[in-house]
């Protein structure tokens, strides 16, 4: 026997709402306010037999939608929807079909940009209160607009008896969005001693005071489960003494959290490394003075049972001989 849409809803939902919280973070915020627009095509799962050659019919849908994040995994939302044209079982005459529904919603960012989310609520159907839940995908197109393509199941929606399925693509405007601008390092002009410096990712909100050796807080230097760079201020500022010291080596090591996978946090640790390696033979440095490594999550700084702890073992760790 299949699951059925609620129950599979259900399942996702909780699922979601298990996993860490800090894993949902961006180099952008979520914002808090966002309104948006939507098209689809609506089907009716009716029970009456089709005649030989004869389809379900997919009706045009639309709508708008107007939501609240709480936080960076849950969020408010409501929205009015025409759900299209269909026959009324009593009276046997075409009807409009309009609904309001209101639902909790969950996300789980999937990357930097794209984000897996689900939906659960009432649906006020004509006169009746009906039980609706979703899923689908939301896309960042910029910091302030996404796209949104999702599935929505109501049961048994009034004048029908049936249940409904839809289907529809839309785009959100959202209210309040800031980016994770990496706080200015502090770093000596000059090196005359060995010194390591250790960046923390995007997903670090504490700051290291500055001393010998040298620490430097870059907030957004990689984004969410990423070695592409957002942000290299803190590299910069290290780019400029390893200039001014021609006879400068530069030692990389790139460290992660014990989130997921041991294997697949080394993997992610190396491309850190080797991305942080990158940067500096693209700015005029000699691959020569250059020397990688990755741990993974192995050496952590802090414990890995908080969300403080992690922000503090998520880091590269540069030192300059």
């Amino acid at each position: 026997m299949g699951m059925s849409p609620i129950k599979f809803i259900c399942f996702v939902s909780i699922f979601l709402l298990c996993q860490d919280a800090v894993a949902a973070k961006s180099f952008y915020s979520d914002g808090d306010f966002y309104f948006g627009g939507k098209l689809g095509g609506v089907l009716l799962d009716s029970e009456e037999p089709l005649e030989p050659g004869e389809n379900k019919m997919v009706n045009l849908s639309s709508g708008l939608t107007l939501g609240y994040n709480i936080n960076s995994y849950l969020s408010v939302e409501t929205d009015m929807s025409y759900l299209g044209q269909y026959q009324d079982e009593l009276s046997g005459e075409d009807k409009n079909l309009f609904a309001i529904g209101a639902s909790l919603s969950t996300r789980y960012r999937l990357s930097d940009d794209a984000a897996l989310y689900v939906k659960l609520g009432p649906a006020w159907v004509e006169d009746n209160v009906s039980l609706s839940s979703g899923l689908g995908i939301k896309y960042r197109l910029s910091p302030n607009w996404e796209l949104d393509s999702g599935y929505r199941w109501i049961k048994d929606t009034p004048s029908t008896d049936d249940d409904l399925y839809e289907f529809t693509l839309g785009i959100n405007y959202k209210f309040g969005v800031v980016s994770h601008q990496p706080v200015r390092p502090a770093v000596e002009p000059t090196l005359k001693h060995k010194k390591k410096v250790e960046l923390l990712d995007a997903t670090s909100t504490t700051a290291i005071t500055v001393s010998k050796p040298v620490s430097i807080s870059a907030k957004s230097l990689f984004g969410f489960d990423s070695s592409k760079l957002v942000a290299t201020e803190a590299l910069a500022e290290v780019l400029k003494n390893v200039i001014a010291s021609k006879d400068t080596e530069i030692c990389i090591t790139a460290y992660t959290d014990s989130l997921g996978a041991k294997e697949y946090n080394l993997t992610l640790s190396k491309q850190r490394a080797e991305a942080t390696r990158s940067y500096f033979i693209s700015n005029g440095v000699e691959p020569s003075r250059i020397h990688v490594d990755w741990k993974g999550e192995a050496s952590p700084v802090a414990t890995n049972r908080t969300a403080e702890g992690r922000a503090l073992n998520r880091r590269v760790k540069i030192e300059l001989n």
